[in-house]
């Protein structure tokens, strides 16, 4: 059984995510009706904090307290995108470093310049950027030049940061492998296309690598891209290719497309890039969100203790393997 997760709290509440992310923080603008309904819906479903979370804090707790060094920041630039399980871990892993971790919501400052003013006012030095993963091109405008910025995440927009984000194409190419080791013989693959620009094309690459190897004929026509959701195109490139599995480049994307194989009483396997965020049969490669936090800081740490500020062409990227679960969505074909 998948690991309960926020976004199935929110489905079965009947509120957003960020909702429930705020309910189980004990944030004051939650009622507190609503925040005892959401705890006990969190209770009821077994929901647990990220394992890795929890060990980290087990374990830190075991050690002596260090000598605290100096404040950082985590930049979080939009209110319906809190990524909770990474905020935690930031929090964790800079205390178990000798830092504290300030979480500012950029949004009750206003604009990046008024950001930038609260962290100097703070005596802030470097921070960890989320930039907003709801938008196809997400950036987000700090003065680097002054602050020591590690991205989380893929942007077109931040380049020449050190950032840390998850292996795109590892975790395409081991979706490829599992739908062909299950028996599925016609797999497509669909993505936006902000988000194969973002990640250097790696949904495409890994696809057309995949095939190529098999000596597929389809490979051109079995990988599609639209903008942001999924757009009538669909429809006929599905006709067309008649796929018996299909790839998605988010969770959130299989609620997108069940009305149309609904509609034509289809059924099609699928698996997904971060299916925590579809229902819990949904098979597919999870981002580890946690482990992508917790060496954000460290890279994070080395760079501040370097004073290492401004846009470098050769800043490092650390890509994160995802782990693969399980779902009923992508069962063994007999």
């Amino acid at each position: 059984m998948p690991r309960v997760s926020l976004q199935m709290i929110a489905h079965a509440a009947g509120v957003s995510r960020m909702t429930v992310s705020r309910a189980l923080r004990g944030a004051a603008e939650v009622s507190p009706k609503t925040a005892e309904k959401i705890q006990k819906l969190a209770d009821e479903m077994g929901y647990v904090k990220d394992p890795a979370i929890s060990q980290m804090m087990q374990s830190f707790r075991s050690q002596e307290k260090p000598v605290y060094l100096e404040t950082l920041g985590f930049v979080i630039t939009h209110p319906e995108w809190i990524p909770e399980q990474q905020i935690e871990t930031a929090k964790v892993t800079a205390e178990t470093l000798g830092y504290r971790m300030d979480i500012i919501y950029s949004w009750e400052h206003g604009s990046p310049k008024a950001v930038a003013r609260v962290l100097k006012a703070r005596g802030i030095r470097g921070v960890l950027l989320a930039p907003n993963a709801s938008s196809d091109y997400p950036s987000y405008d700090l003065p680097t030049d002054q602050l020591t910025t590690v991205l989380l995440g893929s942007s077109l927009v931040n380049q020449g940061l050190p950032r840390v984000k998850l292996d795109y194409y590892q975790a395409v190419s081991t979706l490829l492998d599992e739908c062909f080791k299950r028996g599925y013989k016609r797999v497509g693959l669909c993505v936006d296309r902000s988000l194969n620009e973002r990640t250097n094309r790696a949904f495409s690459a890994a696809f057309r690598v995949a095939d190529h190897s098999r000596g597929i004929s389809w490979a051109e026509r079995g990988f599609y891209t639209f903008e942001r959701y999924v757009d009538p195109g669909w429809k006929t490139w599905f006709e067309d290719l008649k796929p018996d599995a299909v790839i998605l480049g988010q969770g959130n994307q299989y609620d997108q497309i069940r009305p149309y194989l609904n509609e034509i009483h289809t059924e099609v396997a699928a698996a997904s890039i971060d299916p925590e965020f579809g229902p819990e049969t949904l098979a597919g490669m999870m981002n580890n969100s946690s482990e992508v936090a917790s060496t954000a800081v460290r890279v994070l740490v080395s760079w501040v203790r370097s004073r290492r500020y401004g846009h470098d062409p050769l800043a490092s990227t650390i890509m994160i393997p995802g782990t693969w679960r399980e779902g009923t969505s992508l069962p063994y074909r007999q």
